[in-house]
């Protein structure tokens, strides 16, 4: 049998071949959550491409949070939440 992180790889692998010429890389992430392509963006060359747009900016964190406050409220009250309850900022389906 197969495990989770074998068949993510797989899928993605799939994927990479499907839409991309990009050479594969196998990325290894620590407890801190960040990988090396992460840490080499942010750190060592801000203006690596980013072709997936998997950087985020400061609005992207902020949603990311307010989904967490939202649902720990949802999970606490026992019953739907809203992040509009909470701010005035609407959730975007794609990045500007």
């Amino acid at each position: 049998m197969r495990s989770l992180k074998q068949v993510h790889c797989a899928a993605l692998s799939g994927i990479l071949q499907q839409h991309s010429h990009q050479q594969e890389k196998e990325v290894v992430s620590d407890h801190s959550g960040a990988d090396p392509l992460m840490k080499d963006k942010i750190f060592k060359d801000p203006p690596l491409p980013d072709p997936f747009k998997h950087v985020v900016n400061i609005r992207d964190g902020a949603m990311s949070i307010l989904i967490g406050v939202v649902a720990r409220k949802s999970i606490d009250f026992g019953k739907s939440a809203a992040i509009s309850e909470l701010t005035d900022l609407v959730p975007q389906a794609t990045k500007l």
